[in-house]
């Protein structure tokens, strides 16, 4: 939130609208919002070029994000991981 605030006063915090349309972006952008809260944002942006410039930027950004290439946990880390694990269960349930 501390960036949000930071970038909201960048822009010149515009009130409340811009500060929810922030928060709502990613929601926005995996169309992971209700239909009404939705058009809210859509109509928001169409009227608002730092909200909008700011959407650009995350879609962008996410787009960027899903072209880097995977990659695999190493064998070795996966086992460590998952003994260290299993011996803090084990010392919290009294196990030797």
């Amino acid at each position: 939130m501390f960036i949000m605030s930071r970038f909201s006063r960048f822009l010149g915090n515009k009130g409340t609208d811009c500060d929810e349309v922030r928060e709502l972006a990613s929601d926005h952008l995996a169309e992971e919002l209700p239909p009404e809260k939705s058009e809210k944002v859509r109509d928001h942006l169409s009227g608002c070029p730092p909200c909008k410039h700011f959407v650009d930027g995350l879609a962008s950004l996410v787009t960027m994000l899903t072209r880097l290439p995977k990659s695999q946990t190493p064998p070795l880390l996966k086992r460590s991981i998952l003994e260290r694990t299993i011996e803090s269960r084990e010392n919290k349930e009294g196990k030797p």
